[in-house]
């Protein structure tokens, strides 16, 4: 943070306004990281005035990018999104490939949060599409944050009840694997672990019974 501070005061100090507003999205991010995003809102809304000033689209674009990563994290999905896809936008007109994969990265995380699945995964998609030959290990680390996000959203198997959402529908193979661990356990439950009794509820043998537990390690 001080070295941030530092240069911050030499773009000033130099009148480099591009830098400027740089520097403050870096400072933006860092607040985001520790949680403190109405500060962090603060700063990127001035990183992008800079920007706007200076007439540089690239700036602006990852400023907005982190600002609506910011308020996408307060639950102001509406807001994120417009913003989102203003980078998005301004990364086609640039031609810029990593700031348009970074948005689709965002946005997919934020369809994700709004409760559709297909929408996610198509921006996912694109990324992958656009990262093709890159190696940006902090952005593929973000797209698996976010597919997780996804396979945690396709298929809820909690308290007795199984469900798949439409707009988040798994896998064949992922529902049949969830499908089995669910009737697995729900069984061994109802049956007070009682294998003889589980395998009679779900109409197989005592031996299946072992081997699915063996299986699912339950």
């Amino acid at each position: 943070a001080r070295l941030l501070e530092e240069s911050l005061e030499l773009r000033r100090r130099s009148k480099d306004i591009a830098g400027e507003s740089a520097t403050l999205e870096l400072f933006g991010r860092l607040r985001l990281e520790q949680g403190q995003l109405s500060e962090a809102e603060t700063i990127l809304r001035q990183a992008i005035e800079l920007a706007e000033l200076g007439k540089n689209p690239h700036e602006k674009a990852v400023a907005a990018i982190t600002l609506g990563r910011v308020l996408m994290a307060q639950g102001r999905l509406e807001e994120s999104q417009q913003l989102l896809e203003e980078a998005l936008d301004l990364a086609l007109q640039l031609k810029n490939k990593s700031l348009q994969a970074e948005s689709h990265t965002y946005l997919a995380e934020l369809w994700v949060h709004r409760g559709n699945g297909m929408q996610a995964l198509e921006h996912l998609r694109r990324t992958k599409a656009l990262l093709n030959g890159y190696r940006d290990a902090y952005l593929f680390a973000q797209i698996e944050r976010i597919e997780r996000l996804v396979q945690q959203q396709r298929i809820k198997a909690e308290e007795g009840v199984f469900m798949i959402r439409s707009s988040f529908l798994p896998t064949w193979r992922e529902a049949h694997e969830m499908l089995g661990k669910f009737l697995l356990a729900e069984a061994l439950r109802h049956a007070g672990e009682n294998q003889t009794k589980a395998a009679e509820l779900l109409g197989v043998t005592k031996a299946y019974i072992t081997m699915l537990r063996k299986k699912y390690g339950i």
